[in-house]
């Protein structure tokens, strides 16, 4: 909310020196008063990812993401139950990693539902491995 404030408040005066309580406080009351008007119900991901157990959860991120932060992947990542896969994909931007690695892309979520759909015997160095660097 704080990042994007400046798209909806016309004065930073409004946005821009407040504290960490008042973005919590406003967050609370848009959820408390969005959801019923738009008849529906906001999730907590993290909240989300205690309840998926068992489930494996392969967290694909790009670097360069402009709207989701690296530090918040690795937060909902070090929270998520066993077993669990993440993969920065340098360069990429938000929803870009399969257009920068195409063949990455492919080759460590085909890995990743082979041994968890399949349960073939797929090493996770095959889902997790660093990306191999291209010669130019």
């Amino acid at each position: 909310m704080k990042r994007w404030a400046h798209i909806f408040a016309r004065s930073k005066l409004v946005y821009e020196n407040q504290t960490d309580s008042f973005w919590r406080t406003l967050l609370w009351l848009l959820m408390r008063f969005a959801q019923p008007k738009m008849g529906c119900h906001y999730l907590s991901v993290r909240k989300a990812l205690g309840e998926m157990q068992p489930r494996p959860i392969f967290f694909i991120h790009g670097e360069r993401d402009s709207y989701i932060r690296e530090d918040q992947t690795r937060l909902l990542y070090d929270v998520a139950p066993d077993p669990k896969y993440i993969w920065i994909v340098p360069r990429a931007k938000h929803n870009q990693s399969v257009v920068i690695e195409p063949r990455q892309y492919a080759t460590r979520t085909v890995a990743f539902f082979r041994r968890h759909l399949a349960d073939e015997a797929v090493a996770v160095e095959d889902i997790t491995a660093p990306a191999e660097t291209e010669v130019a």
